[in-house]
């Protein structure tokens, strides 16, 4: 900030016009100070009681302005009003300008409503300060996690929230012919399977064709019978004495 330099100045101090505009100028200057609250926003007073709103002051676009309350109303507005006073000349010209907010309606207005109000225990810059500890206690917290993860590792059964099912085991069953060859007769095959905790799982199979002419593959159907906690049996229906070439792909999804 500029100063005056007022020291040992006691004889032929320049008190002109210029000196009191730099006075001003420095005064002004504090006023983006008022910023830091935002554009909008009540200092102090203004309280609304019943629908009336008291004096107080207010910050309007960096200007510090004391407000004049009355009846609530949506806008507030900026009034100048300008006193004159004789100068040395003998002319009377505008001095003081005199500048406050209040409610009412012009060409340049602000919503009330957008107006905060300032806490004098709670300041921005207390407030900025609460902000930055709850990040640097959240970055803490974050590394901390972050490093639990890394450095930790559960074994299965001890992980809660798991999914019902899940896939334990998949394999391939080489069937070839579906029955005894040119006889159209029956057939169970045994499929094994690691072992398992129990026999409540789901087999999700699939039998696929492996010649060429689908015609000799597609005249059976199957079933899964006879699960065990090593293998289960696929059974097969043949209903022509055409030679299969079949493969059982499949998935043991454990349920529980």
């Amino acid at each position: 900030m500029n100063k005056l330099d007022f020291i040992n100045k006691s004889t032929g101090w320049p008190a002109s016009a210029s000196t009191f505009e730099f006075i001003q100028q420095q005064i002004l200057l504090l006023q983006n100070i008022s910023l830091l609250g935002g554009n909008l926003f009540i200092l102090n007073g203004c309280v609304d009681t019943a629908g009336i709103i008291s004096n107080g002051t207010v910050i309007i676009n960096g200007e510090i302005l004391d407000f004049v309350g009355g009846a609530v109303q949506t806008n507030v507005i900026i009034v100048e009003n300008t006193t004159s006073r004789m100068f040395f000349d003998n002319q009377i010209k505008p001095y003081y300008k005199n500048r406050y907010a209040t409610f009412g309606t012009a060409s340049q207005q602000y919503a009330w409503g957008n107006f905060e109000r300032n806490n004098p225990s709670n300041g921005v810059i207390k407030r900025v300060r609460l902000v930055e500890e709850l990040a640097e206690e959240l970055e803490t917290n974050l590394n901390a996690l972050a490093n639990s993860y890394s450095s930790h590792t559960h074994n299965w059964d001890s992980i809660t929230g798991k999914p019902n099912a899940l896939v334990v085991y998949a394999g391939v069953k080489l069937i070839g012919d579906a029955g005894i060859a040119g006889t159209g007769a029956d057939s169970i095959h045994t499929v094994p399977i690691p072992v398992q905790d129990n026999t409540n799982y789901i087999v999700a199979g699939s039998m696929v064709g492996l010649q060429s002419d689908y015609n000799q593959d597609n005249d059976i159907s199957w079933i899964v019978t006879d699960k065990q906690l090593s293998s289960f049996k696929v059974g097969i229906r043949e209903y022509s004495s055409d030679d299969q070439n079949l493969q059982f792909e499949f998935a043991i999804i454990k349920i529980s």
